[in-house]
């Protein structure tokens, strides 16, 4: 498994024309989604639903309903020794000096890697939920991003002295943007005269990196692509707050502010998920707290005439594919992934419930049938004379219950 490194959205690139590529993504972007509905949403929902012990739909009012449970059971077995095997002593990456010299600086890189991955990141959390992907619904999937620093909102200090200019200046979660001063009279609290009115920015976190579990059914890669590294397209949909996406592309608020809030994804991964088929409207608090869905696409595109495809990063509105948020070339996507039972020459493989599905069938069939026999034969069927036998007593099978009868 490899992981790229994609940085933060920074704003919009202005490529020139972007008819040609808004059409290419929404091609690519048309057969990928086409692809996870017909080929695997119904698959997803499948394996969910036995996961849970879900019923079938073809039980019959007063037959054995039960279902078992081997997917739940083989994959509860393997989840936590993979995990273990993967991430065995609070290390998951190990660096490798290319020369003795770089032993040190190998292990101090590595050290920090994992103190990344485990303490800044929730690796382990993230690293179950990976496996767990995987072994239900055939790849699981994490991406890893590089976050710039994220400050708040510009803030206006007045009537500043020298001595509360200095501590600004030192601490280094501040900083300012606009200066101005102004001589008076010396007095307490100014000594010198001068008195500074300031502009400040404070950090509310510095520059981190990020790493994030993608549901299988939010990805969307090329039908007959074999590999992330080789597919043509590769993408994933992202629900974020209006308030969050209009942050992060300033320059496209009023597009962002026309879309409609995103109701409930009516898709049966999803669905089977959360537990609620019924199709229910999403609330919410208010405007800003509303969900927008976000595309963020890899594409393999020409955009600079040379007749080589580059790898171009976009991000458009899923509600609006004409609106295209930021485009920009990258060196490489920031996706990983890993399948349980990978197949040669192609990309989603099997899933542990793929190969389970049909024994557990069997045997919920085969555990309804005994259930059912065990029903009759220790309450079986019975013809009476209703004028004769007590109904109701006969009906009580209770141990030891006393059935009245007419003497006559």
């Amino acid at each position: 498994m490899s992981y790229a490194i994609a940085p933060e959205p920074s704003g919009i690139s202005d490529t020139g024309d972007n008819v040609a590529l808004l059409a290419a993504l929404k091609a690519e972007d048309d057969l990928a989604s086409a692809y996870v509905r017909t080929e695997l949403e119904a698959s997803f929902a499948e394996s969910t639903a036995r996961y849970n012990g879900d019923e079938y739909g073809d039980e019959v009012d007063g037959r054995s309903r039960v279902c078992t449970r081997e997917g739940f059971e083989t994959i509860e077995w393997l989840r936590p020794d993979l995990v273990r095997a993967f991430a065995a002593g609070g290390r998951i990456v190990e660096v490798e000096a290319t020369r003795p010299e770089y032993d040190h600086d190998a292990d101090m890189k590595a050290d920090y890697l994992n103190y990344l991955f485990f303490e800044e990141s929730e690796g382990a959390r993230l690293l179950d939920a990976f496996i767990f992907d995987g072994l239900l619904h055939r790849r699981g999937f994490l991406a890893v991003y590089r976050r710039e620093a994220d400050y708040s909102a510009p803030e206006n200090l007045y009537g500043l002295n020298v001595q509360q200019m200095g501590q600004l200046q030192g601490d280094q979660r501040v900083t300012i943007e606009e200066v101005s001063g102004r001589e008076g009279q010396p007095s307490q609290t100014h000594p010198d005269g001068m008195s500074y009115d300031v502009k400040v920015r404070r950090l509310k976190r510095p520059e981190w990196f990020e790493i994030v579990g993608v549901a299988p059914e939010d990805m969307r890669i090329s039908p007959r692509a074999v590999s992330l590294e080789t597919a043509r397209y590769r993408g994933r949909v992202i629900r974020m707050l209006r308030g969050e996406a209009q942050k992060n592309w300033p320059d496209k608020v009023n597009e962002i502010e026309a879309v409609g809030a995103s109701s409930f994804v009516d898709d049966a991964a999803r669905s089977a998920r959360f537990g609620d088929e019924s199709g229910r409207a999403l609330t919410y608090a208010n405007e800003q707290a509303e969900e927008v869905i976000v595309s963020e696409d890899y594409i393999r595109f020409d955009a600079d005439g040379d007749g080589y495809p580059e790898l171009i990063r976009a991000y458009r509105l899923r509600d609006d594919p004409d609106c295209l948020l930021e485009s920009e070339e990258v060196e490489d996507d920031p996706f990983g992934s890993w399948c349980p039972i990978p197949m040669p020459h192609a990309f989603w493989g099997k899933s542990v419930m793929d190969i389970m599905g049909d024994q557990q069938r069997v045997k919920t069939v085969a555990t309804r049938a005994a259930l059912d026999a065990m029903y009759q034969a220790v309450i079986p069927r019975r013809a009476i004379n209703q004028h004769i036998v007590n109904l109701d007593d006969l009906l009580d099978v209770s141990p030891g219950a006393i059935i009245k009868v007419d003497g006559n």
